[in-house]
């Protein structure tokens, strides 16, 4: 367990194998993500899905994308594994970052998922770079308050799926290459005959190879006299001729030329250039033949000279392509050997079908699977008994369908089989070509075999999970709705359409289903509310409002809640308007009745109670004149838990009043310093064991309801006198800031803890800790003076810390500002 960090603490990164081990084991106070207790919520559900998953998953957290991953992402991560867990990705994988950066930074900024196939990566594992490949799919992961703080990364390595395909393309240029190949090497042996032949009485030969490029010819074979060597011979233009040495030749024809040894000329030897050619104009080289000019050079002997020199040039150009092709041949098969290297990586069956000799074969792996030994024979029939019923028609049919020349030659096709040795039902994808001769004959069938069982069951998992959240919210009956801003088009699921009283299927807009669906009296509000969400900066493209519908068909009154988000792109302008809509109208129709019979209850209990107070007022006069102490005390204490009385009723008819939207603002101006002095005289009266203090205040006048902020102001005091410990001070503190008044309460008490500061001015809400347990109250008091702030146009909030204290904050308009009453 990480140092000083508590179990309790951690406990969302539980199971998730080695993966999940290491992570427990850090130690968090010296890493610069933090304490995990105080990592948003949605990252640490989001790691805990990842850690516990079967299908391999990262994680990227924070704007330096810290690594988290779980045991299934290790063969991804190979030997970089564990090094790389909780270091930002640029750390973890460098060789591919600026690749995946603005894919990552793509995903933050939009808040849309991005989804990739067989994208290629440069990657460092096992201390050498290979090419990789990978489906993956990046999902943005938002916190609590809607903001992307985080990547979802579902991926699977495909390499040598891609290296099988490649395969397939390669064994079929293969198959037609060694064809052509042997029909050449034929010739070859008859001009390997012919070439020793001629050249037995030639006093020296020379062979030239020809480069394109740099139109250059370079020395590769010589065979000269024993009392002459190939670097003293010189060209006509006294150039040297050295093996592997550049050589310019003009004019490429048969000719005679002159030949100079160590700048000597040599008696009775010339020579005869003759281009080595293959087809009619691709020189591949120049041979020169040593002749015996002691021979007279009539027209006969020469046209002799250069036939025999033609042939033994046609020789060496068989011999040049053949060299050529035994080098590509170890080429193919060095392939070969990487690629078997890869078949053998990917634990890939490999297979191959002779359509001349019905013979199957295949590798040791697939073999094992169909429940054979490595030197068994694989019967083609037999091979097709092990896949299971259900799926042997069907595969049956792939493959005479890949078989067909028309098809293209392509297999593709997953099926069970089931090995009589070990009857477990494996899922395999098998891919494959079938190659063609010129005649649409079939040649050659192979291909590969793929254990996709895993990835199947964990397919299988999520759309089981995609399932229930489908019958969960089938469940709940909401509705979903989607908006395109850029397209200017607008989706609603059969649930939506249904609230708002819509029962055909054709398309629906803004301006004439949206806004003609609302409660005239809600039009307004809520065309506001969205223009709020549309503005990031205001709202972070945050949806949360609850209005009334009246069906467009059957003018049905509906009461609903709506929430949602807005995704913005890159210059803050909103694209895609998301979210879901639930109905509340039977909740709604029992708050009213439960308002209206709180309110009348209420109602109805303050005129006997206002009735007991006047007597206890009369007891308490007349045992002060027989000076009656006891009487005076017990009186006192009855008309101390009167007035309590009295406050809850007077806060239960304001709540009953503001919900039925009975309650007026009575406007007019006045100084808001003046108010606070006022209030804190009444409130020193009845409270004896705190010092509630003004600190110097603006004198600004505005114009508000007077009897309800002083009420704010009166509910903020009591709280602060509640909530802190006896002798304490309580201080106001009042300032002008721009055309705002803003108003402070703060106390030295028991603070309030994150989690609660979020709920405070929720009606009904109350902090329930040890020390809250005597402290009597509803939890209507911060809810009303919260309603009581909105509908002045202003806001209310508070800032607080466990143990430290609070300080309660309102503002208000200087100046009148018109808001829904």
């Amino acid at each position: 367990m990480a140092e000083n960090i508590p179990e309790n603490h951690l406990q969302f990164m539980k199971g998730g194998g080695e993966a999940g081990a290491q992570l427990r084991a850090r130690n968090w106070n010296e890493s610069p993500l933090g304490n995990p207790a105080e990592w948003p919520a949605s990252i640490r559900m989001s790691l805990s899905m990842c850690l516990n998953s079967s299908f391999p998953i990262s994680l990227y957290w924070g704007p330096d994308y810290y690594v988290f991953y779980n045991d299934a992402y290790r063969a991804i991560a190979g030997d970089r594994h564990p090094g790389i867990i909780g270091k930002p990705r640029r750390e973890a994988w460098p060789e591919a970052w600026q690749e995946i950066k603005p894919q990552f930074d793509a995903v933050m900024s939009s808040g849309e998922s991005v989804r990739f196939k067989d994208k290629p990566f440069l990657i460092h594992r096992f201390g050498f770079i290979e090419e990789c490949y990978f489906d993956y799919t990046l999902s943005p992961i938002a916190d609590e308050e809607g903001k992307i703080c985080g990547i979802f990364n579902a991926v699977m390595e495909t390499t040598y799926q891609v290296i099988n395909e490649r395969r397939n393309h390669l064994l079929q240029h293969l198959s037609l290459q060694l064809h052509n190949f042997q029909s050449r090497r034929e010739g070859f042996g008859k001009s390997i005959d012919l070439l020793q032949h001629f050249t037995h009485d030639i006093p020296f030969s020379l062979l030239y190879e020809y480069d394109a490029v740099s139109e250059t010819f370079t020395l590769t074979q010589s065979n000269v006299l024993s009392t002459l060597q190939a670097g003293q011979a010189l060209w006509p233009l006294k150039e040297t001729i050295t093996s592997g040495a550049p050589v310019m030749i003009d004019g490429l024809q048969n000719r005679i030329v002159d030949f100079d040894f160590a700048g000597m000329p040599v008696a009775d030897l010339k020579a005869i250039a003759v281009p080595v050619k293959q087809g009619e104009d691709n020189i591949t080289g120049v041979f020169i033949a040593g002749l015996n000019t002691s021979v007279r050079l009539d027209d006969s002997y020469r046209q002799f000279l250069e036939s025999v020199a033609a042939q033994i040039a046609a020789a060496i150009s068989n011999g040049i392509n053949f060299e050529k092709e035994r080098l590509r041949s170890d080429q193919i098969k060095y392939s070969e050997d990487q690629l078997q290297f890869a078949i053998d990586a990917a634990g890939l069956g490999t297979w191959d079908l002779d359509p001349f000799t019905n013979r199957f074969t295949g590798n040791n792996r697939l073999k094992s699977w169909f429940g054979l030994l490595p030197d068994d024979e694989i019967d083609l029939s037999l091979a097709l008994n092990v896949i299971t019923d259900a799926d042997r028609p069907l595969v049956v049919s792939a493959i005479q369908e890949a078989m067909t020349s028309g098809s293209g030659g392509n297999y593709n096709i997953e099926y069970t089989i089931i090995n009589p040795l070990d009857p477990v039902p494996r899922i395999v994808c098998a891919k494959g070509k079938a190659l063609f001769d010129n005649e649409h004959n079939v040649t050659r069938f192979s291909g590969t075999l793929q254990d996709i069982t895993a990835e199947r069951k964990t397919l299988d998992a999520l759309e089981r999970s995609f399932e229930q959240a489908r019958l969960s919210k089938e469940a709940a009956q909401l509705g979903t709705f989607d908006m395109d801003l850029v397209k200017g088009t607008m989706e609603w699921d059969e649930r939506c359409r249904l609230l708002f009283g819509i029962s055909h299927n054709r398309k629906v807009s803004y301006e004439d289903d949206f806004l003609p669906g609302l409660h005239p009296m809600d039009q307004e509000r809520i065309g506001a509310v969205i223009i709020k969400a549309f503005n990031k900066s205001e709202s972070n493209g945050d949806y949360d409002v609850e209005y009334r519908t009246v069906g467009a068909e059957d003018q049905q009154l509906r009461w609903v809640r709506a929430k949602g988000k807005v995704f913005f792109n890159d210059q803050d302008e909103p694209i895609r308007f998301i979210g879901s809509v639930l109905e509340t109208t039977n909740e709604k129709l029992n708050e009213i009745r439960k308002n209206d019979f709180i309110g009348m209850v209420s109602h109805e209990l303050k005129t006997p109670l206002t009735s007991l107070k006047a007597y206890v007022q009369v007891l308490n006069a007349r045992s002060r004149k027989e000076e009656n102490s006891f009487a005076i005390s017990s009186l006192n204490k009855v008309e101390l838990q009167i007035n309590k009385m009295s406050a809850l009723i007077n806060g239960f008819l304001n709540l009953s009043r503001l919900e039925s939207g009975k309650i007026q603002l009575n406007r007019i101006d006045f100084k808001i310093d003046d108010l606070i002095r006022e209030i804190i005289e009444e409130s020193s009266l009845v409270v004896s064991t705190h010092r509630i203090v003004l600190l110097p205040c603006d004198s600004v006048v505005i114009n508000a309801d007077r009897d309800k902020i002083g009420q704010v102001i009166t509910n903020l005091i009591s709280n602060a006198v509640k909530y802190s410990p006896r002798g304490e001070i309580v201080e106001l503190v009042c300032k002008q800031i721009d055309d705002t008044v803003q108003v402070s309460i703060r106390d030295d008490g028991m603070g309030i803890r994150a989690q609660d500061k979020d709920k405070l001015f929720e009606r009904f809400y109350r902090v329930e800790t040890v020390h809250t347990e005597n402290i009597s109250g509803f939890g209507i008091g911060l809810y009303l003076s919260s309603e009581i702030v909105k509908r002045h146009g202003g806001t209310i909030w508070v800032e607080s810390e466990k143990g430290v204290g609070s300080t309660f904050f309102f503002s208000l308009p200087v100046y009148e500002t018109k808001q829904p009453e």
